[in-house]
């Protein structure tokens, strides 16, 4: 009997180890190891205000990539949209925000910065003649990608903009891969992580996702 009162005693002593760690690690997400809190950032989901032929919005893409990017760097805490009001709405939000900042006063609570990104130019464009192959005709194109990435402080009474930046892609893509059919070969796909969109995309969010981090760093430290 004794010995199964232990038993019960050590059974409880673990889960409640458990639990304790388990809110433990929960609650470091927040803070550095030496005990230091994290700047605390709303990243919003992204706008596609290009005219672009992909068939999906660049958001969809784009969005998650961003956020998960600014998570790896581990110097920051990225807040969920979850604590946002109901009737707010994110893409009107970063839209809004991009052109008239204070009214982020009376929509945004309980962060310390905010990030907004539109993405508004998204172009593939024919730079040599056609080449003629032995299937089909293809030619060299350049993409161009261009984005306005703003981030605002929010710790004082009047939002202050601490970055704003036009971040600019630009690459060619080789005529053996220009005739890509993206319809197909969309965001979804296995096939589309090699392409040159794909890759093209990765390189201008981890630019975006640098510049957010490294400004609101700064801007933190003052």
């Amino acid at each position: 009997m004794h010995k199964v009162k232990k038993a019960i005693i050590f059974a409880f002593s673990v889960l409640a180890f458990s639990s304790c760690h388990q809110e433990s690690n929960e609650e470091q997400l927040m803070v550095h190891l030496d005990g230091r809190i994290k700047p605390q950032l709303l990243s919003l989901d992204i706008v596609d205000s290009t005219n672009s032929c992909l068939s999906w919005d660049l958001s969809q893409e784009l969005s998650p990539m961003l956020h998960h990017e600014l998570k790896n760097f581990g110097s920051l805490y990225i807040k969920n949209t979850d604590f946002l009001d109901e009737e707010v709405d994110i893409f009107e939000l970063n839209k809004s925000i991009q052109r008239n900042p204070k009214m982020l006063n009376s929509k945004i609570a309980n962060t310390e910065f905010i990030s907004a990104v539109e993405i508004f130019e998204h172009k593939v464009t024919p730079i040599r003649q056609k080449i003629q192959t032995s299937h089909q005709k293809a030619q060299t194109c350049l993409l161009s990608i261009k984005a306005r990435v703003k981030v605002f402080d929010l710790r004082k009474s009047q939002p202050e903009l601490v970055l704003s930046e036009i971040v600019h892609y630009e690459s060619s893509i080789p005529w053996q891969l220009s005739n890509i059919d993206y319809r197909k070969t969309n965001y979804l796909t296995t096939q589309y992580k090699l392409t040159p969109l794909a890759l093209g995309h990765r390189h201008l969010v981890s630019n975006m996702a640098k510049k957010i981090h490294d400004y609101v760093l700064l801007a933190k430290s003052k």
